[in-house]
């Protein structure tokens, strides 16, 4: 239930709900015993997130639906993340279904179900947890320290190296 209202993951609903039974217990326990109990599960969680989705997964999404262009263009105002719409093929009752395809960072999923929701509330969606996505709007850095080609300079010297290696491959 918290996962369809508040977008919670399987894994941060489990924890919610262990600390507030051991928060409960305080008073058995103690409070250090509490302390360390509720540390204990937060490094659990973690643990099993990092096992079950890599340390920066992100997620694919699929969505179905008739809306498709409106879709993918709210997608990109609203998140700036890349979107392809995929032709299919007509169904049994020869109508053509088509699917917006998009990569989203983790954090970025509810607000997406969200926005889907918002146009089309019958949305077919599909969402797979995948480890490697570079390119496209991935480019862009998410935290200060990290490194991208926006730099001409390193830009530069890397489409160089490329070129030496096609000239020295001929």
């Amino acid at each position: 239930m918290l996962n369809y209202k508040f977008g919670w993951e399987l894994t941060g609903t489990n924890f919610v709900l262990d600390a507030s039974i051991v928060l409960a217990g305080i008073f058995i326990i103690g409070p250090l015993h509490t302390m360390y109990t509720v540390l204990a599960l937060f490094i659990g969680k973690r643990v099993t997130d990092y096992v079950l989705e890599g340390f920066e997964s992100k997620k694919i999404i699929h969505i179905f639906s008739p809306k498709t262009k409106e879709i993918a263009k709210a997608i990109q105002l609203n998140l700036g993340a890349h979107t392809t719409i995929l032709k299919g093929e007509k169904n049994q009752d020869g109508v053509e279904e088509n699917l917006v395809y998009v990569a989203i960072p983790k954090q970025r999923l509810f607000y997406l179900k969200k926005l889907v929701q918002g146009i089309d509330e019958n949305a077919f969606t599909v969402v797979h947890t995948v480890k490697d996505v570079t390119g496209g709007s991935f480019a862009e850095a998410y935290h200060p320290t990290q490194k991208t080609f926006k730099n001409e300079q390193v830009e530069k010297s890397y489409y160089q190296k490329q070129a030496d290696k096609e000239s020295s491959d001929q």
